[in-house]
């Protein structure tokens, strides 16, 4: 008698109707590629798009989990991005005292007002990509991302955060913010 795998009051199956019965499994090809499921990555390449997709999602949405190697990632993204931003006020602080007596031009008032547009636009891309890889975190360990305000602490909350992010294993398996992590 063959098992029922799960099914209640079922009829037993023999071998022989049981394999014509079932189809062959689907040969996935990059032609024909595999159901993608964003926990679960597949053998078959993801397209361009779905990658966009992974890595935007990976560094600015605050919803999923994600492990500790991506945290560590997202944490240089974001210090990147402060470290450019932080350049590009430096630029424009020296721009306007080497001009004559720290007058501008407009053409130079125009560049250095764009400039500081897109440090400032820099500096919310850093802290949002930060905030949010950071609540991910938090969820890996199913905690509540109420647990990024530790930020708010000087210095200890920081560097508490960044060594609890960067070393405390996740959950195994699924919780209550989703399942595993990519």
């Amino acid at each position: 008698m063959q098992p029922t795998f799960g099914r209640r009051n079922a009829a037993p199956v023999s071998a022989a109707s049981a394999a014509a019965a079932t189809p062959a499994a689907p040969r996935y090809t990059p032609a024909n590629p595999a159901p993608s499921n964003p926990a679960q990555p597949s053998d078959v390449p993801l397209s361009r798009r779905h990658w966009v997709d992974r890595v935007l999602h990976v560094l600015f949405s605050p919803s999923g989990r994600i492990p500790r190697g991506y945290y560590r990632v997202v944490t240089a993204f974001s210090i990147l991005l402060y470290y450019i931003a932080i350049q590009l006020c430096r630029q424009v602080l020296i721009d306007a005292h080497a001009g004559t007596a720290g007058a501008f031009i407009p053409s130079d008032l125009w560049l250095a007002s764009l400039e500081l547009f897109t440090a400032l636009f820099l500096f919310g891309l850093a802290l949002w990509s930060g905030i949010a890889g950071t609540i991910k975190r938090w969820h890996d360990m199913d905690r509540t991302g109420w647990w990024t305000l530790l930020f708010l602490v000087p210095l200890i909350g920081w560097l508490g955060q960044l060594a609890i992010g960067s070393w405390v294993i996740g959950t195994r398996g699924p919780n209550r913010f989703g399942p595993p992590a990519y």
